[in-house]
């Protein structure tokens, strides 16, 4: 199962985004829906106000993460393949979800100025919404403490509400569809020259690093090297780490063919199980992938970010 997480200030754009998943089929889970259920369990009117005190309750009483956790039966109800989180709040959220989902969580985080955010607020008139400025700033404080802009900082990448609605629509779009979309069919060519000093053993566990599944063989025409196939789904997971994956998609993009991409990747470093591009001493793990879209295929290698 893939949870796509939606993080962002109040009145940024998350709840827009969630429309767009809804209407790619995705069905979308509101974590703000379970405060207001509480709300109303405990005869409390739909206010900010009040809204805003429960959240605060659950939280102290169950712990940070506790609103993300009431979400599960949610989840495991949609029934889905792919399911997304509208209003993760704080750090604590995303990691309860990064936790459970591992590498099929993507968090998203939304980013608008403090002045659209505050006209958009007041123009969508929701029965929990601020009522004028210093609600809107006591409500941004609060999401705050919660460890808001921490959880935004960890997010895999972001999107700018600074554009048109239809803009906004658009790159949102074109980002679930970038994480959603499957090209685990396609098949990577692999081969990896042994040098004199190294044992075949330790080259065949850095392919196996990165290509779990690699099926190999020994070749020893013009000097011995293991050549073979693999999926791509282990390699998929370590490009898309925050960390390398702007290099990465830098890395790939020059390394495109007529019909695919060809690239190299560190021996020695994927040795310990980590990315690093180009040969070392000992020669590399050189990769061939045909593909007749190859932006698309870099796209779901990398996830492409949509600023």
């Amino acid at each position: 199962m893939k949870i796509i997480g939606f993080v962002g200030m109040p009145a940024s754009g998350k709840t827009e985004a969630a429309n767009v998943a809804r209407a790619l089929g995705i069905p979308v889970i509101h974590m703000g829906d379970v405060v207001r259920a509480e709300v109303k369990a405990k005869g409390l009117k739909i206010t900010e106000k009040n809204v805003g005190k429960v959240a605060n309750e659950i939280r102290e009483r169950e712990g940070m993460g506790a609103v993300a956790i009431r979400c599960f039966p949610y989840i495991k109800n949609a029934d889905s393949k792919i399911v997304v989180i509208d209003g993760i709040r704080g750090v604590a959220e995303a990691e309860v979800y990064r936790k459970v989902f591992g590498e099929q969580f993507t968090l998203i985080a939304i980013h608008a100025p403090q002045k659209a955010r505050f006209e958009w607020a007041m123009a969508r008139k929701r029965e929990d919404d601020i009522e004028n400025r210093k609600s809107f700033l006591q409500k941004d404080e609060r999401e705050r403490s919660w460890g808001l802009p921490e959880a935004m900082k960890i997010a895999d990448f972001s999107i700018d509400n600074v554009y048109t609605l239809e803009e906004f629509r658009q790159r949102v779009k074109n980002t679930i569809e970038s994480i959603t979309e499957d090209l685990s069919h396609i098949i990577a060519t692999i081969s990896a020259p042994i040098h004199p000093t190294e044992l075949i053993e330790n080259v065949e566990t850095a392919i196996k690093n990165i290509f779990p599944d690699a099926l190999l063989q020994l070749e020893k025409d013009g000097g011995n090297r293991l050549v073979g196939k693999a999926s791509l789904q282990r390699l998929q997971e370590l490009l898309r780490n925050q960390k390398i994956r702007d290099t990465a998609r830098m890395e790939l993009f020059k390394s495109r063919t007529g019909n695919g991409i060809e690239f190299v990747l560190n021996k020695q470093v994927a040795y310990i199980g980590k990315l690093n591009f180009g040969e070392d001493s000992l020669g590399g793990i050189y990769i061939s992938i045909e593909t007749e879209d190859v932006e698309k295929l870099i796209d779901w290698l990398t996830l492409r970010s949509e600023k």
